[in-house]
């Protein structure tokens, strides 16, 4: 990777930490800093039900649905600059969708093995069992994300904006 990729790569984990902290923290906020375990189970239901990871699935076949339109389109209007950087901005959100959900989860997980190292209880699982798995879907996203990033800007700079040239 070159210097413009590695910039791009800590732009990306900037980013993804930041969506990190930010369900983290309301996380933190709506659970009393994570001292009122019914809350934190309510919080938990809601980020994370039995429909959460089928949804995600679904997710990932809707954006290969999307970008195949979206590449469809750019063939067809190839010489249109405005169409290209309407399609390629589109394009470059979807890999925002993947980083967000992986965050949300990677942040509750955080968030319930903070709850459990300070409040542990019998039967319940260690909190370091919800650190590693959330850590490996936040990086499973994450890889996802970021090479979906570099595919669709193949021919952007990693850092600058995309401007139409017309």
């Amino acid at each position: 990777m070159n210097g413009a990729g590695w910039r791009h790569l800590g732009i990306e984990l900037s980013v993804s930490i930041s969506q990190t902290a930010i369900f983290f923290f309301l996380a933190l906020f709506s659970t009393n800093f994570l001292r009122d375990k019914e809350a934190l189970q309510a919080f938990m239901e809601r980020t994370v039900s039995t429909a959460t990871f089928p949804q995600f699935w679904l997710t990932i076949l809707s954006i290969f649905v999307v970008s195949g339109f979206l590449f469809a389109l750019i063939q067809a209007f190839r010489n249109n600059a405005y169409v290209e950087l309407i399609a390629l901005q589109v394009l470059l959100e979807i890999p925002r969708v993947i980083s967000i959900f992986g965050s949300s989860v990677f942040a509750l997980m955080l968030a319930i093995s903070i709850h459990l190292w300070f409040f542990p209880e019998e039967n319940e699982p260690f909190a370091s069992k919800f650190i590693v798995l959330g850590l490996l879907f936040w990086s499973a996203s994450f890889i996802y994300s970021f090479a979906l990033r570099l595919i669709f800007r193949r021919d952007q700079s990693p850092v600058a904006p995309v401007h139409a040239s017309s």
